[in-house]
């Protein structure tokens, strides 16, 4: 992507919502959706990545310039909170430093990285300042919709080269969830898919359970990773999601 297709996009994204859209599953707005030209998924807020190779230590020197640059030209204060867990209900912070990870690479990363919250407001103004000065380094743009497996594998910006990314990490993936809504939906399917009286346990081709499964199968793909969130053990939670597998491709005979 060229310089000045990266400023264009970067100025209309800027001014996505900052608010979420209310009953999105009732409205049939789903990242799936989205992505085969349905309606449209609004950017809450953002992040952007600077990568970097924590063993080198003039690609670390170039990294924690830029970092320091940052700092002085957005009067960023490094040590005030940062905390964007609730961006995708209208609830964010001032522009800030939101990854600090200098010693080794954390999921979905694999390598080092320091990363910036940045409200949509501030975008136009991050997109020239990141692309100008990153000399050596590479920089990630991605969206925070709630769609999170596709705002860092499908829908990201590169200035640089691009890295693959780890997305077995990446829990949640419906418009306008967060973490916190993943754990909670992901523990309600898993009760209810353990549950005794649930509906599919006695009679699978029942129209109670063709109800359930239908739900449930929404449900996991909104949280498609939640067992790797070991809320439960995970060999249960597999178990668990395994059985709801089995009852939907059942449940398909019944038809």
């Amino acid at each position: 992507m060229t310089l000045a297709r990266f400023l264009v996009l970067g100025a209309l994204l800027s001014q996505a919502s900052a608010h979420p859209s209310p009953s999105l599953r009732a409205a049939n707005i789903t990242c799936n959706r989205a992505v085969k030209g349905g309606a449209p998924i609004t950017y809450y807020s953002y992040h952007i990545h600077v990568l970097y190779w924590q063993h080198d230590t003039a690609s670390v020197a170039e990294s924690m310039a830029l970092q320091q640059k940052f700092i002085s030209t957005f009067n960023i204060d490094p040590k005030a909170p940062c905390d964007d867990s609730e961006t995708t209900h209208g609830v964010e912070p001032a522009l800030c430093i939101v990854d600090r990870d200098e010693d080794h690479a954390y999921c979905p990363f694999l390598t080092t990285e320091w990363a910036a919250f940045v409200p949509p407001a501030n975008l136009s103004a991050m997109i020239p300042f990141f692309t100008q000065n990153r000399g050596n380094l590479d920089v990630l743009v991605h969206s925070n919709s709630g769609c999170e497996v596709w705002d860092h594998l499908s829908w990201p910006m590169w200035s640089g080269n691009k890295w693959e990314l780890d997305g077995s990490c990446l829990h949640y993936n419906c418009p306008g969830c967060d973490m916190k809504q993943c754990e909670n939906a992901g523990m309600a399917l898993y009760n209810n898919i353990t549950s005794s009286t649930n509906p599919c346990a006695g009679n699978v081709c029942s129209a109670a359970c063709r109800s359930f499964v239908m739900s449930a199968a929404a449900e996991k793909v909104d949280c498609p990773s939640f067992c790797s969130l070991q809320m439960v053990p995970p060999t249960s939670c597999n178990a668990a999601m395994s059985k709801l597998d089995n009852w939907t491709a059942q449940n398909k005979q019944c038809l």
